[in-house]
């Protein structure tokens, strides 16, 4: 497993200094089902979070320490449980029991439970106070079950307008840029089975798959970066070509140690960037991800900060959206383990939370029914 706390590290250690991913040349296409219909079918991306009555692929932290894990939701009937990584199909009453919103692990599982102590840190990991490995979707059991509840989702600005250039523009363009996070860190994709895709792709697949091809994405993220890091760029990444919609998603890298002010002063400067190349272009602000709460380097109270801020830039400028996904994740961690949505241990979600972001950006896109 050694090759994949060197992954886990590497996204988490680039920084400014580092060499750029390479630019691509033009936009990502889709020409044929295996970028759509599959995925979109294959990963369940269907109203799940914030809206539908069927949950698909909720996730739980398959452990000897933590006896009860906690779902999103209230089941409605049968449970299906399987492990992500394998495809094996768990059996209810001999590898789980499902107590209301929550679910244990009998002495008769088969499942592979992680053991006692398995999120302490090594001694290598001593900088991060927990464990950072790509090991512990390994560990990270999939649910699925019909469901009456829904999660909020907190959107503000310009949504009315958002959804109809999605639903209408032909030959649609979008541009995602962030950090680690919308480059594809942690969503098993680009490592192992059952490589799901990261957010970006999936939400791209379903407009792929409902508009029939006729959309087409740009992906200049960067790993590591920060707002700072994206205003000072001089490689002309962001606006490298014309976009309709521009999803801009930092503040994990910023937490380290940018003010809320200054991170909104940043993000600003990036809509004004916009704005200036192409005055009618869409712009889309998500507010970050929580990191691992036990993680002492993030400085977690300017998460409240940098979401209030990034709403008033929703309502200052025109054709400007907000999507609160701090928020979702202040609801995800009241409800769960951080252990069963994380990807890294740290600072990276994954393929649940991948999940996730993929569907807010769906709502907002499209409506809570994706249609």
């Amino acid at each position: 497993m050694k090759h994949l706390k060197i992954l886990a590290c590497l996204f988490i250690s680039l920084s400014a200094s580092a060499e750029l991913p390479a630019l691509a040349d033009k936009y990502t296409t889709c020409n044929d089902d295996s970028c759509s219909n599959y995925v979109v079918n294959k990963f369940n991306i269907h109203p799940s979070f914030f809206g539908g009555h069927y949950v698909y692929s909720d996730m739980v932290y398959a452990s000897k320490e933590y006896k009860n894990e906690g779902l999103l939701f209230t089941p409605e009937g049968p449970v299906m449980m399987f492990n992500q990584m394998t495809g094996k199909l768990l059996v209810a009453g001999k590898d789980f029991s499902v107590h209301g919103d929550h679910v244990s692990f009998p002495s008769s599982t088969t499942v592979d439970l992680a053991p006692v102590g398995f999120s302490k840190p090594d001694k290598e990991d001593k900088d991060f106070n927990v464990r950072v490995t790509l090991e512990y979707p390994f560990h990270q059991m999939s649910v699925s079950y019909k469901k009456n509840e829904s999660m909020r989702l907190l959107m503000s600005g310009s949504i009315t307008d958002l959804r109809k250039i999605i639903k209408d523009k032909k030959n649609l363009k979008i541009t995602y840029f962030g950090d680690s996070i919308t480059f594809g860190a942690n969503a098993t994709g680009i490592y192992s089975a059952p490589n799901q895709p990261p957010f970006t792709d999936l939400t791209s697949a379903y407009l792929a798959m409902i508009r029939g091809g006729d959309v087409q994405w740009y992906n200049p993220s960067v790993p590591g970066w920060n707002s700072a890091n994206a205003v000072s760029d001089e490689t002309g990444r962001m606006l490298k070509f014309d976009s309709d919609v521009y999803v801009i998603a930092f503040g994990v890298n910023d937490s380290n140690d940018i003010e809320p002010k200054t991170f909104v002063a940043n993000i600003e400067k990036l809509i004004k960037d916009i704005k200036t190349k192409n005055n009618h272009a869409r712009i889309v602000l998500m507010s970050p991800t929580r990191p691992n709460p036990e993680w002492v380097l993030p400085k977690k109270e300017y998460f409240e900060g940098y979401r209030k801020g990034l709403r008033g830039l929703s309502k200052k400028y025109e054709r400007t959206t907000f999507i609160d996904i701090t928020d979702v994740w202040n609801q995800i961690l009241k409800r769960k383990n951080i252990w069963a949505i994380t990807g890294n241990g740290v600072n990276h979600p994954g393929d649940f939370g991948h999940r996730v972001i993929a569907e807010a950006l769906l709502t907002a896109f499209l409506g809570d029914d994706f249609s």
